[in-house]
């Protein structure tokens, strides 16, 4: 269901969570909440995937074309005989981009005299269509709903923090919001905790790069 949402569809989800029509939590502030909850989400379930590239004979980097101007990480780089490889060896590798956009990576061997392939793992960061250029949704339903209650005491959070510095005096009114937002962030903290405690998928383990003694990215 979520998957065809776009931040429009968001927004008015978390507003009917907090009961509102826009009048308490505005569009602005439940679109910063959503970035905020979603920001928080990718640091701890992204999108894994893995790519493969064939090796080139006298050629130590190689750019990720299709994957210019993608927030991607590179966790791991194996080398396999053939494509179906079960037994892939882990290669150390530097990660960089040219001119800050396409992502491309130096290994420390040169492998294409013998055709091998090389098996890119991944992250890559969730979407929301219309949200900061995001052209499509990505996040499943469980995960959407997730986001769900973290936006929502994002925006909670917020508006207790607006009321606060406005010298309201009702001071029941920002101690309640404060604890209707931990309420809600304990929630959504709770809901990611497994996946912060999780090591990225088996093909992704993390391999470390290596630091170059004089290099300079372009």
């Amino acid at each position: 269901m979520y998957e065809t949402y776009t931040l429009t569809n968001f927004i008015d989800a978390v507003q009917a969570l907090l009961d509102d029509d826009a009048t308490l939590y505005s569009d602005a502030v439940v679109t910063h909440a959503i970035r905020r909850a979603l920001a928080r989400i990718n640091q701890v379930c992204p999108m894994y995937d893995d790519t493969t590239l064939t090796t080139e004979s006298g050629v130590l980097e190689y750019t990720l074309d299709d994957f210019e101007g993608k927030a991607i990480h590179v966790l791991a780089v194996t080398l396999t005989s053939d494509e179906d490889d079960a037994d892939p060896e882990s290669e150390p590798f530097y990660f960089y981009r040219i001119n800050g956009t396409t992502p491309a990576l130096r290994l420390r061997v040169d492998y294409g005299a013998h055709d091998d392939y090389l098996t890119v793992r991944y992250s890559e960061p969730h979407t929301i269509d219309s949200l900061d250029n995001g052209a499509s949704t990505s996040l499943p339903d469980w995960l959407a709903e997730i986001l769900l209650t973290g936006a929502a005491g994002y925006a909670v959070q917020q508006r207790a923090g607006s009321r606060i510095e406005a010298n309201n005096l009702d001071g029941d009114t920002p101690a309640d919001l404060l604890n209707l937002a931990q309420v809600l962030l304990a929630n959504f903290e709770a809901a990611l905790s497994p996946f912060g405690r999780e090591k990225p998928p088996a093909a992704a383990v993390q391999q470390s790069g290596w630091q170059l003694d004089d290099w300079t990215t372009v």
